[in-house]
């Protein structure tokens, strides 16, 4: 029943795909009204076990595939252009967890609706209006403070309800104006089957299955590409969350973070590029105590000038985000300082590392208090096959206890990727319409003295999606 009910949605958006071609045929004015749909199907299996949390927590072993159907269709002419897309995950659990959580059908979720107007004011500024998402083409940096607005849902979606206005001073310097909005709720047909009784599925909470979070603020940010060998980001991002509670009902206070950063990408030779990203953060609890915390990042990559199809590189980095081995409690009668790290709406795998999201030390996808120097070694082909490695240790910016152990090492982590195409151009081979993707991902992560494991934790993941 479930795979028949994902070929439902994939065939159903077939025939839209078929009349882009007639549609395509037909642009020549830009004036006038051109209409584009289509969708994706996606199919991935993860298996994981003994992953560390927090108070030295362990998971079980567990194993399960996600389903994700996504359609979207789009009217638009050069002036403006108007987006939709539904899209609906759910799952097929190999053991029992004890909760209907993704079952089909799961919930029709409206992932984005959104509104581009074009060149107002003189064609200095572009305006999108409505749920979007900033991450991939859309983001910003490498989503260290901007990427994921529903971090709970993990990949079934990553909006944000958002106003954007960029200020195009000219073709080299930019200026994103944000205005967020992101409730705990969404617009949805269907059944969620949450964990909890709730009525829905939660999207923006911290600790697992918390319920009424919501998240607003807005951002400035800049980039610049004045400089061909340096361009450079500069951004200010004011947040606040509200409270919250636990699944056992306990209230949670919120807080009032401003974030304020810089990052460039100096490419130093033909080969050695870098790139640099600072942070600091100061605000304070819905109690009044200090919250604040300072977030790094440095690389360097080298890529081999090879005259052929492949493209090898090495990166040798660093991350660092500030920790606090007295936060407290977050409790509505908390009245600590906080000085680590908040990783505000990056709560997601930006690291690619999908173990920390999946079992979470301080929360889903809260990356505080860490130090991780890391050797990422990789190959990217013309044909769009890409592998990589990367491997270092995980060590705390503090010892808290958080994890259960006395010491401050996480881990020796290491992670591999192999992404790799199936079939281009099914539909359109020169529009490169219709594509067939793959992917492998493997996880080890020998755990330190931070944790009371001694048992090596593991996360595996094949992925096949196909796009139309």
């Amino acid at each position: 029943m479930k795979f028949r009910y994902c070929l439902i949605l994939v065939g159903a958006a077939l025939p839209l795909c078929a009349q882009e071609v007639a549609v395509e045929a037909e642009e020549k004015d830009p004036k006038a009204l051109q209409w584009n749909a289509g969708g994706d199907f996606r199919i991935r299996q993860e298996i994981y076990d003994r992953l560390p949390g927090a108070n030295g927590n362990i998971s079980k072993y567990n194993s399960y595939y996600r389903m994700r159907a996504r359609a979207w269709g789009e009217v638009k002419n050069e002036d403006f252009t108007l987006y939709v897309r539904v899209a609906d995950e759910f799952r097929e659990y190999m053991r029992d967890m004890g909760h209907r959580y993704g079952e089909t059908p799961g919930e029709i979720i409206l992932d984005n609706l959104y509104l581009d107007i074009k060149n107002l004011f003189w064609d200095r500024v572009d305006l999108r209006v409505g749920r979007q998402d900033f991450i991939g083409r859309q983001g910003y940096g490498e989503g260290r403070v901007i990427a994921e607005g529903t971090p709970m849902d993990g990949s079934r979606s990553f909006y944000f309800d958002a106003v954007k206005a960029v200020i195009k001073f000219d073709d080299k310097n930019t200026l994103d104006v944000l205005g967020i909005y992101n409730s705990a709720k969404t617009f949805s047909l269907g059944t969620p089957h949450p964990i909890n009784d709730g009525g829905y599925l939660p999207l923006n909470c911290v600790e697992p299955w918390s319920t009424g979070m919501a998240e607003w603020g807005g951002a400035l940010y800049f980039k610049s590409k004045e400089w061909d060998a340096l361009p450079f980001d500069l951004y200010y991002i004011y947040t606040q969350k509200s409270s919250y509670r636990l699944l056992n009902g306990t209230k949670m206070q919120g807080r009032t973070i401003n974030t304020a950063g810089a990052r460039v990408m100096p490419q130093i030779t033909d080969t050695l590029s870098a790139e640099i990203e600072v942070a600091t953060q100061y605000g304070a609890k819905d109690s009044g105590a200090i919250v604040g915390g300072q977030m790094g990042y440095a690389g360097l990559t080298y890529k081999m000038p090879l005259e052929s199809t492949a493209h090898p590189y090495t990166t040798l980095s660093v991350l660092y985000m500030s920790g606090d081995r007295n936060r407290g409690t977050g409790r509505m009668d908390d009245r600590e300082s906080d000085r680590s790290w908040d990783p505000l709406w990056a709560r997601y795998t930006f690291m690619l590392n999908e173990m920390y999201v999946y079992r979470g030390i301080y929360g889903v996808g809260y990356w505080s208090n860490l130090v991780y120097p890391a050797l990422e070694v990789g190959c990217k082909w013309e044909n769009k096959h890409e592998v990589f490695a990367t491997f270092g240790p995980m060590l705390t910016a503090v010892k808290d206890g958080v994890g259960g152990g006395d010491g401050a090492l996480y881990g020796w982590f290491l992670r591999t990727r192999y992404d790799f195409p199936l079939w281009t151009g099914f539909i359109n081979k020169e529009k490169k319409r219709g594509n067939l993707l793959g992917h492998v991902t493997a996880e080890l992560l020998e755990p330190g003295d931070y944790c009371t494991s001694s048992k090596m934790a593991y996360f595996l993941r094949w992925e096949v999606s196909v796009a139309f």
